[in-house]
């Protein structure tokens, strides 16, 4: 994705703070909504993977179901422990739509650029990939009303 573009249109992820991840793919299932793949994992953030909530290195533990449907990932987070912005969003709005994922090359212009518009950095980290590479995001949001919320991920 160059920069010039703009992001919205490179939007590949719909990231959802669930109370329960299990009770969502159920549910899903029963109204005959399923994945071709899905997978359901648990991952711990902390400082060994750089992370930082709000400027802060943190830790939070979450459970994630992550689907493709339509061309589209489909991304539900459940927070099992410490901090992250769904659950903020869940505490603020309940279950429902926490960000838009967007994935590119590098995540640093974009949180550059972010930054340029009003933006700032909610988390960011670090995470392993299962060939072993190492990937990075970041949640940005407006500084006045944190909503939409956009993810920058690069893998």
């Amino acid at each position: 994705m160059e920069m010039d573009d703009c992001f919205l249109s490179f939007a590949r992820q719909i990231g959802y703070a669930v109370w329960d991840v299990d009770r969502v793919i159920e549910n899903l299932s029963k109204m005959g909504i399923g994945y071709d793949r899905l997978n359901v994992f648990e991952v711990t953030l902390n400082a060994s993977t750089m992370y930082m909530y709000k400027g802060k290195y943190s830790s939070c533990t979450l459970k994630i179901a992550l689907g493709e449907f339509g061309g589209m990932d489909h991304e539900y987070i459940q927070v099992l422990d410490g901090e992250h912005p769904a659950r903020d969003f869940l505490e603020a709005h309940g279950e429902g739509i926490n960000h838009l994922g967007l994935y590119v090359d590098d995540i640093a212009p974009w949180i550059s650029r972010m930054a340029q518009g009003g933006c700032e950095t909610v988390i960011d980290g670090r995470f392993n990939l299962p060939d072993g590479r190492q990937g990075s995001f970041a949640y940005m949001a407006q500084r006045a009303s944190r909503s939409p919320m956009f993810e920058f991920i690069a893998m």
